[in-house]
């Protein structure tokens, strides 16, 4: 029911409250006889259970580029079971959605279904993981589809560049593999098979439930990931070197109107001490659309549409990027304003007014990020394989809170020094300069 007007006052900014964190279930670890470990996150109340399977089988453990991509897809392409198209329509009658993705780390089987129809689809899904079919005309349509898609995403200079720093940031190291054209033409299926069969099995899996799901269910799950055990040998990742990359390189496209910009480093991990202050300052440089960067380039001067700052984890290596869009025409001076953003968050004290407002910012994402067990269980999911929970967030709300103007300045002078950072610019460089 909408309040009376008569009882708003209106003419005055309501009072601003610091958004108190989600309470989290209680989510004990079981380990399953197929040698997976679980955690479930129940909520009796909810109509719907969401059900994630996390393998340590993302593209950095690849041999061969793009398998661990096309595996994690082709597994809704049939099974020994339900071959073909039959696994889809059985999905579809069940009213079940799934999704398959990779990462540079992990492979990821989620599923999303109503209650009543759980005990349907845990069959159907143990079979997606235990038996798929991988096929070779699936296999052909998907690397078409993949292979249209990459031209189109090649004529992008935002693809270019981004391309380009992830070379230079990670080179020799096991994320450092950029596909190229040739890639998808010479994978076969035997690659895929071989990928598989080495890097797929219970060991190393984490099964993420949530929703309106007993532990009962996870006992039958057991039993359809049973001989799920054929993992290969351990794979041996080779983690970024100490030197990595710095200086401004381009990458030419002499038709392009605009220009990419990405710039950044290898930064500390999600538990070193200065991870939560650098959170922090990440979010004041360009963590939001207020932010520094978005005020400068984008509102005062109108160099781009949009420029964010973000901190992105990975298993062995985590990475601090500034990316824009920009007119080919201004990008020497966005360069240049950039870098002025980041050498006044070194010596100038953030004022307090913009650290709280930050800090409330940041309180009131993570609260709603982490409303429900759905939510907390797609955070989990990034947390889990790397020995991390729920609590981490209440951890670095804490330490947030707990930081103050002295502390972003001496953390922008230590991680933020645009001389210690590598630039990759894609666009025409005549008109740039």
């Amino acid at each position: 029911m909408f309040q009376s007007s008569e009882t708003l006052e209106r003419s005055r900014q309501p009072e601003i409250r610091q958004a108190a964190m989600p309470r989290f279930p209680d989510y004990p670890l079981v380990n399953m006889n197929c040698g997976a470990r679980a955690v479930i996150l129940n909520d009796p109340e909810a109509d719907g259970v969401r059900l994630e399977f996390v393998l340590p089988a993302g593209s950095s453990r690849e041999a061969q580029p793009l398998a661990a991509q096309f595996t994690i897809a082709l597994l809704r392409e049939g099974t020994q079971a339900h071959p073909g198209t039959r696994l889809i329509k059985k999905l579809d009658r069940h009213g079940a959605f799934v999704e398959l993705q990779a990462s540079a780390d992990y492979a990821w089987l989620t599923a999303y279904a109503h209650k009543r129809n759980v005990a349907s689809i845990l069959p159907l899904l143990g079979e997606m993981l235990t038996s798929p079919e991988l096929k070779e005309k699936p296999f052909q349509l998907y690397r078409k589809r993949q292979l249209t898609r990459f031209r189109t995403e090649m004529l992008r200079t935002r693809t270019l560049a981004s391309r380009s720093f992830r070379k230079l940031l990670y080179a020799d190291s096991c994320y450092s593999n950029v596909p190229e054209e040739s890639d998808y033409l010479t994978l076969k299926p035997d690659d895929i098979r071989e990928f598989y069969h080495t890097r797929y099995g219970a060991r190393g899996m984490w099964v993420i439930a949530a929703g309106n799901i007993g532990e009962q269910w996870l006992h039958t799950l057991d039993n359809q990931l049973a001989g799920f055990v054929g993992q290969g040998p351990d794979f041996v990742l080779t983690p970024p070197g100490t030197n990595a990359a710095t200086g401004q390189h381009y990458v030419q496209k002499a038709d392009a109107l605009q220009s990419s910009i990405v710039m950044g480093r290898l930064v500390v991990d999600r538990r070193h001490p200065d991870f939560a202050a650098l959170s922090l300052t990440n979010t004041i440089l360009g963590g939001y659309f207020g932010s520094r960067l978005m005020s400068n380039l984008r509102e005062d001067k109108g160099y781009t549409y949009g420029i964010y700052s973000q901190i992105q984890s990975q298993e062995l290596a985590t990475q601090l990027t500034i990316s824009a869009d920009v007119g080919a025409e201004v990008t020497a001076q966005a360069l240049d304003q950039i870098r002025f953003e980041l050498r006044r968050l070194q010596h100038e004290a953030v004022p307090d007014q913009e650290l709280e407002l930050v800090k409330n910012y940041l309180s009131g994402s993570y609260a709603q990020a982490l409303d429900g067990v759905f939510n907390q269980a797609l955070r989990l999911r990034g947390l889990l394989p790397v020995g991390l929970g729920l609590n981490y967030y209440e951890n670095l709300m804490h330490e947030i809170q707990q930081t103050d103007a002295a502390k972003v300045m001496e953390i922008a002078r230590k991680y933020l020094d645009p001389d210690q950072m590598l630039c990759v610019v894609a666009g025409n460089q005549a008109v740039d300069n």
